[in-house]
């Protein structure tokens, strides 16, 4: 229906022509005397500048009409009235005398016709000279003032000309430019100028086409780029982690709902916001802005904008608060961290945050290659790995999330054979861990038993073992990384590193911590269980304290065991107090908790028995699946 009200609007436009010109004037008379008004007015000495201004914009738009009609009339080649814009250099005219913007508002009516001609006109016109001379002289006009009232307009110009290079990426070739200062793409220069402006959705739309241009899978475009655009990306994120105030709570930083879009540029952000919430907000909008130039950019752009978020984020602002001695600096740097990691999905920029965390040396691609690095008092990791031991819970729960979260890099390969009565021996020691009487899993209908544990470890070994785990596996840092063979690693502990030795003494702990730190804790060993490496099985599978030198997972257990044992012979309400609490946790009307004395290690003591059993069925699924691994490799090499 609308293209058949157009078609009858653009006959009577014809019809009226004919009418005021005469029957016997062609289109290209028509077109040519349209051009003739335009000159005679701009030549002319006319005082008032406003009715000139009318009659341009009116003959411009017939002018385009005209071609238009033309295009559909001619549908190979061109018409004679767009031989006649290619021949007289009528754009670069325009382009000339808009700059004058004489009659008023010339400039306004020129980027006007400029912008419908790239719309409305199918043929391609970029390639002739005529057409992307005065194009690019227009784009190297544009964003000159983001404060004028044209600059809505010019953005509009703009994206006219990136939806076109984004369907033909070789036209973005009429746009680079090489002078002293380097290589330039015009397009994104003008852009850059625009995204300052006052009017937050004229910025909003050139942040938009600058994604667009950052799309284009063209060399020359991604390395003109590299040079201004990661920086301005990179600042934003900068800007916003900045601000986001030391009182800032957790749960703010990882429930809070953001993602590239128009509200984060609106300016949002109340002074009155003491919580930070529209800073988290933007800075998260601006991550996900920067994952998606990663993700869409060829690699000398992708590479060009982690290395900006490296310096800018990560270095100057987040690594310096976390060396800060005030504890709200130090919470609010990996809380941070820790939703980057938990919700980039860039491989790319996901090995920038997690490489930060572990060895500040950079991914490859952003870094020559050098000597592998160890931990040093200075860096990221080892100060993380002090914090998991720090007096303040807040503190330790964060970095305990923050650790768990970085889960990357493949594990070593595992050369071992299983044997089921040593699987039924360890089993049963973990087991027993939990003191007779003080088990108050039957006391809850419904509970989870070790059955839905073996169904979660069987996954979760499955996913290390696919994915594997990000881990510093060298002696200086957590375990000894030294290739054993399974005999060997079981006869002989496994190396205390700094990392293992800050969740062991967290460990013991275990009945004097809060639940969500023992929660978080036990989450974080049970990930590091489930890796397959000779020295994490010695550690986890040891149980016979005869053979121990050193600390490991069963020997803290059992030392956490006895304490429990102890406070429970002196406490006989003990088992009452745990059915109670177990209760409340899964939701279930309790009697007054507030009375019983210890509730810290009430709640310990359910996490003690849960874990054990999750213990119990993460060696169940490694060891069965090791054994399943030894059998079909021996039938395999059998036949």
């Amino acid at each position: 229906m609308l293209s058949k009200l157009t078609a009858f609007l653009q006959q009577a436009a014809e019809i009226t022509s004919q009418i005021v010109l005469g029957p016997g004037v062609s289109r290209t008379d028509e077109f040519q005397d349209h051009w003739k008004s335009i000159t005679d007015i701009i030549t002319s000495n006319h005082k008032d500048a406003k009715e000139p201004g009318y009659r341009v914009e009116d003959s411009l738009k017939r002018m385009l009409e005209l071609l238009q009609a033309e295009e559909r009339e001619k549908s190979d080649g061109m018409g004679p009235c767009l031989e006649f814009v290619l021949q007289h250099k009528l754009l670069d005219t325009l382009q000339t005398v808009g700059q004058n913007n004489y009659p008023e508002g010339m400039r306004l009516h020129v980027m006007t016709f400029f912008t419908q001609l790239l719309e409305g006109i199918e043929q391609p016109l970029l390639p002739h000279i005529s057409i992307h001379q005065a194009m690019q002289k227009e784009v190297l006009s544009c964003g000159l003032n983001p404060s004028s009232p044209i600059t809505a307009a010019e953005m509009v110009f703009l994206r006219a000309l990136c939806l076109k290079m984004q369907s033909k990426t070789c036209l973005a070739d009429f746009f680079i430019i090489e002078n002293d200062s380097g290589k330039h793409f015009l397009v994104a220069d003008a852009l850059l100028r625009i995204v300052i402006s006052q009017d937050n959705s004229v910025a909003e739309k050139a942040y938009e086409c600058l994604l667009t241009c950052a799309s284009l899978q063209y060399n020359e475009v991604a390395k003109a780029m590299a040079s201004r655009f990661p920086l301005l990306v990179a600042s934003k994120l900068q800007y916003h982690a900045q601000l986001i105030p030391t009182s800032c709570p957790p749960s703010v930083v990882f429930t809070c709902q953001a993602g590239w879009g128009a509200e984060r540029l609106r300016g949002d952000i109340h002074t009155s916001d003491s919580c930070g919430l529209g800073h988290v907000g933007a800075f998260f909008s601006w991550l996900d802005y920067c994952e998606r130039v990663v993700n869409s950019g060829l690699t000398v752009l992708a590479v060009a904008v982690c290395s900006s978020v490296l310096e800018q984020v990560l270095v100057s602002v987040l690594r310096t608060k976390l060396f800060k001695p005030h504890e709200g600096d130090i919470i609010l740097a990996t809380a941070v961290l820790t939703r980057c990691i938990q919700s980039i999905k860039s491989e790319l920029l996901l090995k920038v945050f997690v490489t930060f965390v572990l060895c500040e040396a950079g991914p490859p691609m952003l870094c020559e290659a050098g000597p592998p690095m160890h931990p040093t008092p200075h860096t990221v990791l080892t100060k993380l790995v002090s914090l998991c031991d720090h007096p303040n819970d807040e503190v330790c729960l964060t970095t305990l999330q923050l650790t768990g979260g970085a889960s990357i890099r493949p594990p070593p390969p595992l050369d071992t054979q299983g044997v089921r009565k040593e699987l039924e021996q360890t089993i049963e020691s973990y087991l027993t861990l939990v003191p007779p009487g003080l088990a108050s899993c039957g006391s809850v209908h419904g509970e989870t038993d070790i059955e839905q544990y073996l169904i979660e470890a069987h996954r979760q070994v499955a996913l290390c073992k696919s994915l594997g785990v990000l881990w510093m596996c060298d002696s200086s840092s957590t375990i000894s990384a030294a290739p054993l063979s399974h005999d060997q690693s079981c006869d002989k502990g496994a190396e205390e590193g700094v990392f293992l030795s800050a969740l062991l003494n967290k460990l013991e702990r275990l009945l004097d911590q809060p639940y969500d730190v023992n929660l978080v804790l036990t989450s974080l060993l049970a990930t590091v269980a489930s890796i397959s490496h000779p020295a994490i099985d010695s550690w986890l599978l040891a149980t016979d304290q005869s053979q121990q030198h050193e600390r490991n997972m069963f020997s803290v257990l059992k030392r956490v065991s006895c304490d429990l044992q102890t406070y429970a012979e002196r406490n006989p309400v003990l088992p009452v107090n745990l059915q109670e609490a177990r209760r409340r946790l899964v939701g279930m009307e309790t009697s007054d908790l507030l009375s019983v004395p210890h509730n810290a290690l009430v709640e310990g003591t359910i996490v003690l028995e849960e874990f054990v059993k999750e213990l119990c069925a993460i060696i169940f699924a490694k060891r069965t699946s090791e054994m399943f691994t030894a059998t079909y490799a021996a039938s395999a090499e059998a036949t």
